[in-house]
């Protein structure tokens, strides 16, 4: 057991995983993480088994071994690490739920980070749109200006018909969507 893991470093965030129980290796009382003083709960030491033999230990709170006792030593359960956000700290944690196999909770729920490569494609997709969107009303107020330009009009006369022109055209987008 001395080789063991540490669980919670081993899995990753929102994907169930498949671990064999081993056993449950020990009870302790629980202390606070800051004083060091005893909480007057305790805390259980389970031994897990990964799919590829890997041996991973897991204190286990109360809630948690409430779960967990309802199996037996070589019961299979999915292990799947959440991530959580306290609202009033902003900080971030990420408790660790078990499940049986095939439990409808057992699928993975959505992480609050976002992936950032994906992010990063959309914000270069969004980038490529808005100077698509630009170049062509350029291209729309360049050809308004040759329009004009060849008719020789002034450009008070000019600005009065690119807004009546802009005005029949919503007027239009406005009858083509009812």
């Amino acid at each position: 057991m001395a080789d063991a893991l540490k669980l919670k470093e081993h899995l990753v965030t929102n994907v169930p995983t498949p671990l064999r129980i081993k056993k449950l290796a020990g009870e302790y009382p629980e202390t606070d993480y800051e004083t060091k003083e005893p909480t007057g709960r305790n805390i259980y030491l389970y031994i897990f088994v990964g799919q590829d033999g890997k041996e991973f230990k897991f204190y286990a709170d109360e809630r948690q071994y409430e779960i967990l006792k309802l199996f037996s030593p070589g019961d299979t359960v999915i292990c799947t690490r959440g991530e959580k956000m306290n609202e009033e700290s902003g900080k971030r944690w990420y408790p660790i739920d078990f499940t049986a196999p095939g439990d409808v909770q057992a699928i993975a729920a959505p992480q609050l980070r976002t992936n950032t490569a994906e992010t990063r494609q959309e914000r270069k997709q969004d980038t490529y749109e808005q100077e698509q969107k630009e170049k062509s009303i350029a291209i729309c107020l360049q050809g308004f200006m040759q329009a004009f330009i060849i008719n020789g009009l002034q450009w008070e006369v000019a600005l009065q018909a690119a807004v009546e022109a802009r005005e029949a055209l919503l007027a239009k987008a406005k009858e083509l969507s009812q």
